[in-house]
């Protein structure tokens, strides 16, 4: 389903898609002259509207290698050039990998597939799973996003397992939408363990009226 706002989020009008069942964690992008849609794991879908209808295209031709985490939690990023990218991982210790796909042809890949943010629980202690983060052997890295501010490129992810009130969205920055990708200064960037919203991670952040950004998790 899709939400649609007028004035910023008071109030908000349902519009039921065409698409059913596609999987979790969906993303949704502008490429070109048409939206593209996939969840994790599935097709990409096509529709000159973000409310649709999405037609299915085909399933990215990317084959898994047991060095890669399984096709979960996608995000599709279309560059200011028009090239596309597709991110993804969701897997208790592997990183945010990422590749670059054809932009006349979404379902082909065009570049190598790469870890772009690795699991570093020694270094980053908030990574690790847990109501304190107390397993280092698990970190769960998922829900990666894109977001490019001027020629820098903010590659988000999450980590501490969705469960946990530890749960928090982390980021590195690049020169390039393939890396190399150095954490920011400033790390996690959305953390909350105490009250009653916890677990402030699988987000985005998107530029809003004004150039103001604005979070979603």
């Amino acid at each position: 389903m899709a939400w649609m706002s007028e004035d910023l989020g008071a109030t908000w009008t349902h519009h039921p898609l065409n698409v059913r069942d596609m999987g979790y964690a969906p993303t949704v992008v502008r490429h070109r002259d048409r939206f593209l849609l996939m969840a994790s794991s599935s097709a990409v879908y096509a529709a000159k509207s973000p409310l649709g209808p999405f037609e299915e295209v085909e399933r990215i031709a990317l084959k898994r290698d047991r060095s890669m985490p399984d096709f979960i939690d996608p995000m599709l990023f279309s560059d200011s050039d028009q090239r596309l990218y597709y991110y993804w991982g969701c897997s208790p210790a592997g990183g945010i990998w990422g590749v670059e796909l054809d932009s006349n042809d979404v379902t082909k890949v065009v570049s190598e597939p790469q870890e772009l943010i690795p699991f570093d629980p020694k270094k980053f202690p908030w990574e690790a799973v847990g109501q304190w983060n107390q397993n280092p052997r698990v970190g769960w890295m998922e829900g990666a996003w894109m977001l490019k501010r001027g020629s820098k490129y903010y590659l988000t992810f999450n980590a501490g397992g969705t469960e946990n009130r530890t749960y928090a969205m982390g980021a590195y920055v690049s020169d390039s939408p393939m890396g190399p990708f150095v954490p920011q200064k400033r790390n996690p960037i959305l953390r909350s363990v105490d009250g009653l919203i916890t677990g402030t991670a699988h987000g985005s952040i998107v530029a809003g009226p004004n150039d103001e950004l604005w979070a979603f998790y």
